[in-house]
């Protein structure tokens, strides 16, 4: 009798090591969780180039689509926008605006050139077509648009 049951013990043993070693193999090999993604944060973004002779007086580029509009950098930090977007306008300098765009990639925007008056200096209607930035895999990354160039006339 303790024959049979050392064997049972033997036979219990090594189908639990062939249950370990599969679990193993197929929790390693990605197939249980295929898509495990970082929670890390990044931005999109969408770079605006101004020319023309009115280029110099732009003081704000505003970007809008149908979920809501940008705003500038120093309002993002005194006051950041509680509904719609959240999409900061950066003024980088000679003409060159950068808009960060963390929570979407839309496809159809309005871009605004407005004055320090608040007067719209250029309008236009833009289709977007975003591409990856950065080699994520299969997790989602940072995306860009090729920049768009306004003539502020």
């Amino acid at each position: 009798m303790h024959a049979a049951t050392c064997l049972r013990h033997r036979a219990r043993r090594a189908l639990g090591a062939v249950a370990l070693a599969a679990a193993v193999t197929v929790g390693g090999s990605g197939c249980l969780f295929p898509n495990a993604c970082p929670t890390i944060g990044y931005l999109s973004q969408v770079d605006v180039v101004l020319t023309g002779p009115q280029a110099a007086v732009a003081d704000l580029v505003v970007m809008c689509s149908d979920l809501g509009c940008s705003t500038s950098a120093e309002a993002a930090v005194t006051a950041p926008p509680t509904e719609g977007p959240f999409w900061i306008a950066t003024d980088l300098g000679k003409g060159h605006w950068r808009i960060d765009v963390s929570d979407s990639t839309p496809e159809e925007v309005t871009i605004e050139v407005l004055d320090a008056g608040g007067a719209t200096l250029a309008s236009t209607a833009e289709h977007l077509e975003w591409r990856r930035t950065a080699d994520t895999g299969q997790c989602p990354g940072p995306v860009a648009t090729d920049p768009i160039t306004i003539d502020v006339g």
